[in-house]
């Protein structure tokens, strides 16, 4: 498991789409096409994502009518797997160009994420990026009111830990995520007509407790569904 930060810079273009979450992870899994011949392929229907990505955090970003103008930012990308990391490295090393919609960007830097929290205790967080959440009950639909996250996402979080990440039980049952505070929030989650691309998801701010496993997966996966299209990242604010 791995957290790292990556610093970019805008070389062409000036706006970026207001959803462009999925823009970017198509930016993004475009340097990982050895990890995808060589270890597993990304992005497959049903696959439970392994990695997730935050907005692009920014001291200058601007509105403007139809996006955002952003010169600079950096993002925020965990990982269940420490070598998909590696290999966003090496393919960063040999293209450095990341492309959101018609906006071109530079990796100027890939550094580590000096956060290591501490899983032993009931922890307080934010997410750095829209969380969406799936209907426990119905499967196949998103959650659009706020009151419903906390249930749902507590419920869903449980069944992923249990079926895809094989976690005993007794590491699952006690998890409870509590929300105090959420903003819907519209994102991206295909570039195709033929079905529904844009959606609502979440910025929230909460609580987590459960076994440090059960927390320790969902930081680095990212909570909610879709995470690796830059969904569900989020960091401890404090601990309690």
């Amino acid at each position: 498991m791995q957290s790292v930060l990556i610093n970019l810079k805008r070389l062409e273009g000036n706006i970026i789409p207001y959803e462009y979450n999925y823009y970017l992870s198509i930016a993004i899994y475009s340097k990982l096409t050895y990890y995808q011949e060589l270890v597993t392929k990304l992005h497959t229907k049903n696959q439970e994502g392994i990695h997730t990505f935050s907005n692009l955090i920014s001291n200058n970003s601007k509105n403007a009518i139809n996006g955002l103008d952003i010169e600079e930012a950096f993002v925020v990308l965990r990982s269940i797997d420490s070598s998909l990391i590696d290999y966003l490295r090496m393919g960063i090393s040999l293209d450095s160009n990341l492309r959101v919609g018609d906006v071109k960007y530079r990796v100027i830097s890939m550094k580590e994420d000096p956060v290591s929290p501490n899983w032993k205790k009931d922890i307080k967080f934010k997410s750095l990026s829209p969380v969406l959440v799936r209907d426990f009950k119905s499967k196949k639909k998103f959650v659009i009111n706020g009151d419903e996250v906390g249930e749902n996402l507590t419920n869903v979080s449980k069944w992923v830990l249990e079926n895809i990440y094989k976690l005993d039980e007794t590491k699952i049952e006690d998890l409870k995520i509590e929300i105090a505070s959420t903003k819907s929030k519209t994102v991206r989650i295909s570039n195709s007509k033929s079905k529904e691309s844009i959606t609502t998801a979440f910025q929230l701010e909460g609580s987590i407790s459960g076994s440090p496993e059960a927390k320790s997966i969902l930081y680095y996966k990212g909570l909610g569904s879709k995470t690796s299209m830059g969904l569900g990242c989020w960091r401890v604010i404090n601990d309690r």
